[in-house]
């Protein structure tokens, strides 16, 4: 871009480019959240069966483990409040759909970069495929590719039937693809036509 490296970085951080998690921390506070999920399930059912167990058993063991309910209680009350801090550090995400704010922010900061360098926002595509025909654009487009900007990680289920009758599932996370640059780019170049 032809101007100093402080410049880029004071652009950047005024933007916010970095208050956006990345894609593997979405992931990871997505699978967090189901683990939670799970656990206040299995909590729960712990609690039943100590609920179920006859009163003189259940009295029998107050006097060596104190108050095992209330213990159970209150570790289903952490983890309900983990997974509800989990959900919202992935609301932050906000990537399903067509729009990614990661994208967004990053194209947005290099319109603001170029503002600065009064150099022209234009938007194009080359007639003959998908790559950008503007300065703006291939900035956009190399940034996202650059800054590693991917769309959701996929994950697939599938289910392998065991030996034993039994039903394993397996999980298996694939990385999203680099976002592609062109609707991103287009927003901050439209942003600035109104």
């Amino acid at each position: 871009m032809g101007c100093p490296a402080e410049l880029i970085e004071e652009i950047y951080l005024q933007v916010g480019v970095d208050d956006f998690p990345d894609r593997e921390e979405a992931h990871e506070q997505r699978y967090a959240a189901k683990i939670y999920k799970a656990m206040r399930k299995s909590l729960n059912r712990t609690i039943e069966s100590w609920l179920s167990l006859p009163e003189l058993e259940r009295a029998s063991h107050h006097l060596t483990v104190q108050d095992m309910e209330d213990s159970l209680r209150q570790m289903v009350e952490n983890v309900e409040r983990w997974k509800a801090l989990s959900e919202q550090r992935t609301a932050k995400f906000g990537s399903k759909g067509a729009a990614n704010k990661n994208a967004d922010v990053f194209a947005e900061f290099v319109a603001v970069l170029f503002e600065t360098l009064e150099r022209d926002i234009t938007f194009g595509v080359s007639g003959t495929s998908s790559e950008p025909s503007t300065a703006f654009g291939r900035a956009v487009k190399s940034g996202l590719e650059i800054y590693d900007v991917r769309k959701p990680a996929e994950e697939k289920e599938t289910r392998i039937e065991l030996s034993n009758g039994m039903i394993k599932t397996d999980e298996t996370v694939f990385s999203g693809s680099v976002i592609d640059w062109r609707r991103p780019a287009k927003k901050a170049f439209s942003h600035r036509k109104r």
